[in-house]
């Protein structure tokens, strides 16, 4: 029988080295990563940006014909008070006549 000799060479390691290589890895990951996540935040707020600037076009919009709308109601409601106004006088000058005439027929019977 033979013996068979293992010989186990000893070894060491420079665990400062490794752990100050991942952290330098680590510490790129997360630079990359702030990096992403300031870029992704900065396109979101661009995009928000755009979104309220077409929403706010889309009320001057709508703001501007609700004004032309009430600028027309005005002047209509403007327009149908002198026509109320004109059919009133006219109105009035028919009872005026209407009385005159009652008058002139009343006269005219009593002396016919």
């Amino acid at each position: 029988m033979k013996k068979e000799k293992e010989q186990i060479e000893l070894f060491s390691v420079a665990t400062h080295d490794i752990s100050a290589g991942l952290l330098i890895k680590n510490s790129k990951n997360l630079d990359e990563g702030v990096e992403s996540a300031l870029s992704y935040a900065e396109s979101q707020i661009n995009n928000m940006k755009d979104q309220f600037a077409k929403l706010f076009d889309e009320l001057d919009v709508i703001i501007q014909v609700k004004y032309t709308e009430l600028e027309q109601c005005a002047i209509d409601q403007q327009a149908r008070e002198e026509a109320l106004e004109k059919n009133k006088a006219l109105l009035s000058w028919i009872d005026t006549s209407k009385r005159k005439l009652k008058r002139y027929l009343i006269f005219k019977r009593r002396f016919l």
